[in-house]
Parts: C-alpha cells; sequence; structure tokens
C-alpha cells in the first residue's frame, strides 16, 4: 500500500514539472479606439491574399529549460493567416477604408505574407530578457499600375518566470501580433 501511494505521490510531482503543450487560440484583434473612423469610406482596399511563408507553420514558440534542452513547442489552433487576413480587414474597417471581396478599379489591391512569427523561451537565463519573440509581415499594395512593398518587422523581449505550459506564451505573442497589425495598417494607410 505504502508503495503504491509512494509511486502516486512521484508521478503527482513529476508530471507537475513536465512541460505541457496545450494548442494556443488566438483572441480577435481588436483595433484601439484612438484609430478609428466615423463616416462613409472613400478608399478601397481589396485584401488579395494573406499567405503563411513560415516552415511550420503550426508551430509559434519554444522552450528550453535550465540545462539548455529544448523541452516543448508552443502550437497553435487558430491559423496565424486567416488571424493576421480577419486583423487587417477589421483595422482597416475601424480606419474608414471599404474591403471589397473582388478587385475594383479604384481600390487598392493588398497582399500579405507572414514571413516569420516565433518566440523562444531560454530556461537557462534566470535574469534579463529570456523570453523574446519576433513577427515580421510584407505587404505588396497595388494602387494603378505601381506596386508598393514594405516590410513590417518588431522583436520584442522581457523576462517571465520559469514555462511549463505554452499557454503562457498566449499574452506575449497576442500582443506582438496586435503591435505589428497596427503598424501594418498604419503604412497601409500612408501609400
Amino acid at each position: 500500500m505504502r508503495v503504491g501511494i509512494g509511486l502516486i505521490l512521484a508521478l503527482l510531482v513529476l508530471t507537475g514539472c513536465v512541460y505541457k503543450n496545450t494548442p494556443l487560440t488566438f483572441s480577435p484583434y481588436v483595433p484601439k479606439p484612438s484609430t478609428m473612423v466615423g463616416g462613409k469610406s472613400v478608399q478601397k482596399v481589396y485584401l488579395k491574399t494573406v499567405i503563411d511563408n513560415r516552415p511550420r507553420q503550426s508551430i509559434v514558440a519554444s522552450s528550453t529549460n535550465t540545462s539548455g534542452q529544448n523541452v516543448g513547442y508552443a502550437t497553435t489552433s487558430t491559423a496565424v493567416d486567416v488571424w493576421v487576413h480577419d486583423a487587417l480587414r477589421r483595422g482597416l474597417l475601424a480606419r474608414g477604408y471599404e474591403v471589397v471581396v473582388q478587385p475594383f478599379k479604384e481600390a487598392k489591391t493588398l497582399e500579405v505574407s507572414i514571413d516569420e512569427l516565433f518566440a523562444h523561451y531560454n530556461g537557462t537565463l534566470l535574469s534579463g530578457d529570456n523570453l523574446t519573440g519576433t513577427m515580421q509581415l510584407s505587404l505588396h499594395v497595388k494602387s494603378g499600375q505601381t506596386t508598393t512593398t514594405k516590410r513590417v518587422s518588431q522583436s520584442q523581449q522581457q523576462w517571465h518566470a520559469p514555462m511549463h505550459s505554452s499557454v503562457a506564451f498566449k499574452p506575449f505573442l497576442e500582443r506582438l501580433m496586435k503591435d505589428v497589425l497596427a503598424r501594418a495598417i498604419d503604412e497601409i494607410h500612408a501609400l
């Protein structure tokens, strides 16, 4: 009986220390009230494509332990390209654009590629910035016969307590994604 209780206690302790991968579901992008414009739109945008060019599209983060060994990855149940498409649509509508569903002569045509989105928790760093992340989008905006390409990227880092679950990446990644999308919408607006 004592052996059974000891075994159960040992399993509880060990499973509490193991990295758990729970697929992340990102919250929808909500534009900041300061960027919203009221009234009828005069500019039209055709959001043609959003393509995820990352080699492993479902993996958005990794974690290493205090020995530097990889202990797990963070995956997403939200398709990042679908999230970016929806975020761009919401942000452009908030800025006063009319987002059309087919090419239109007076509409800007927008093609977006997701070049990078990844975060890493470095468990060997007990102080300082042990959580880093980067996101990069390429925007191709065609207006008439002119195509302009802009790259919008951002890196961020912070200290984070030891991570034992992929869910700990969610607030960090969402903040990074929302910052990059707000900047992308500003770039589109400036063209």
